[in-house]
């Protein structure tokens, strides 16, 4: 398609169907979820179930992909858990 290398014909099908747009909707979603949640008084349970998951330290907990997120986009500054 267009004549161009693989890659970015890819990449301009997956923006032509809002792939990519989709992806960008869900991280910020999860980045407002996180926001919410860090602002939630420490004895509410969906907060003691956030800091549960942070403390196990997992890879693939959405906790730590926030963080991941945040460090991604120069706002890891940002991060204060608890």
């Amino acid at each position: 398609m267009l004549g161009l290398d693989n890659k970015f014909n890819g990449l301009v099908q997956k923006e032509d169907i809002g792939i990519k747009c989709m992806r960008k909707s869900r991280l910020i979603s999860m980045v407002k979820y996180w926001e919410r949640v860090s602002s939630i008084e420490g004895n509410r349970l969906v907060k003691q179930a956030f800091l549960m998951m942070l403390q196990d330290n997992r890879k693939d907990s959405w906790p730590n992909q926030v963080n991941n997120i945040l460090d991604r986009s120069g706002l890891d500054n940002c991060w204060n858990v608890g």
